[in-house]
């Protein structure tokens, strides 16, 4: 296959199964794969028409940027986030400013590290540092294109999947990234309204309630009943 959209056809709608992730941290914002409605309930979107998971995406579909409303990652920029119940701590999650080709595709880096301490700077981490890979298509739809050290998009039959759509719909299910034994992770789209939108999303370890908000992104992880992780208003 040649493009992140490869011969488009309805997408087939899978039933509840694991998988998982957001964004990036404390082994953290990862996200999505799926399940959903049978297609007769809602009328066909963007989502429909992809092909997802993929092994090769076209670097043509894609875009220097993601400005996704629901994801935008704007390089140079920085978050934090602390984690409420659980081990307690933070996560600290930069936005590289240089990207990095993954098959073909120059992607957006996105680098998180776990801490003791939620209001830590570059001191203090207790974590090891995941970096991660999105690129967005010219449709808006955000892609999982890999993790580093563990996998990518076209090496060893991994598989780029979704982050975000460009215009998320109640039932959406979808694969974030496929590679047996390594990640496997669905999500669906379970509410969306004019400023949120709310992901369940499947995983080896758990599943999770993922809370975006339009023109921030993620800003809530629900683990389960004992862990959450909360974005903090202020980066510095």
């Amino acid at each position: 296959m040649s493009s992140s959209r490869p011969a488009r056809r309805p997408s087939r709608r899978t039933p509840r199964g694991p998988a998982a992730a957001t964004l990036a941290a404390v082994a953290a914002l990862a996200l999505l794969g799926g399940c959903a409605n049978s297609p007769g309930e809602v009328p066909p979107t963007g989502v429909d028409e992809l092909t997802v998971p993929t092994p090769s995406p076209d670097p043509g579909d894609f875009v220097d940027t993601v400005d996704n409303a629901w994801f935008p990652l704007e390089r140079g920029t920085v978050q934090r986030w602390r984690v409420l119940g659980g081990p307690g701590g933070g996560v600290r999650v930069v936005v590289a400013e240089q990207p990095r080709v993954v098959a073909g595709v120059p992607a957006t880096v996105v680098r998180s590290r776990g801490t003791d301490d939620p209001e830590a700077g570059r001191d203090g981490w207790s974590t090891a540092l995941h970096s991660d890979f999105f690129a967005q298509d010219r449709e808006g739809n955000v892609w999982w294109l890999g993790r580093a050290g563990e996998w990518e998009a076209g090496v060893d039959g991994a598989q780029a999947g979704l982050a975000v759509p460009a215009d998320p719909r109640v039932g959406d299910g979808y694969r974030m990234a496929l590679l047996e034994g390594v990640v496997e992770d669905r999500a669906e789209v379970t509410a969306v309204d004019d400023d949120v939108v709310r992901l369940e999303v499947f995983g080896d370890d758990a599943t999770r309630e993922v809370v975006l908000e339009r023109g921030v992104g993620p800003t809530r992880i629900e683990k389960g009943y004992d862990e959450v992780l909360e974005r903090l208003t202020d980066p510095a």
